[in-house]
């Protein structure tokens, strides 16, 4: 019988300390902001009238070119385009922008025809060759 009476105030003693430590507040919490929404009731709905008509898709035209090389002298770009000319008997642009003198090789209406090229160009020893829009 004195084991039940010290049993029973014991339990309950263990009981309330786990539910008062699990259910107490902590100092970290998270803060929830909800946005408030209102909705409009309107009586009457405006259609827009949509266009029939067939719309042409123009297709964008990039020309596309091979740069091999660009020299902050000119001097080094003629050097460098007369080189190239011979070397892959195509025609050679020196093109100039913001102090920089850019060696390229043809005009290109298409990626794919540029790669073509661009292969040819660097099978010829220019390994630094790349496509650029022009």
């Amino acid at each position: 019988m004195t084991k039940k009476i010290i049993f029973l105030p014991v339990s309950v003693l263990v009981l309330f300390s786990v539910l008062y430590t699990s259910c107490g507040s902590s100092d970290k919490y998270t803060e929830m902001v909800y946005d408030t929404v209102t909705f409009k009731k309107v009586d009457t709905l405006i259609v827009a009238k949509t266009d029939t008509t067939k719309r042409e898709v123009i297709p964008l035209n990039f020309t596309f070119t091979v740069q091999i090389g660009a020299f902050d002298s000119r001097d080094n770009a003629v050097n460098c385009a007369a080189l190239a000319k011979d070397s892959l008997q195509n025609d050679v642009e020196i093109d100039h922008y913001q102090n920089v003198y850019t060696v390229i090789f043809g005009l290109f209406n298409n990626n794919k025809k540029a790669e073509n090229f661009l292969s040819y160009v660097k099978s010829k020893g220019y390994t630094e060759a790349f496509i650029r829009r022009k």
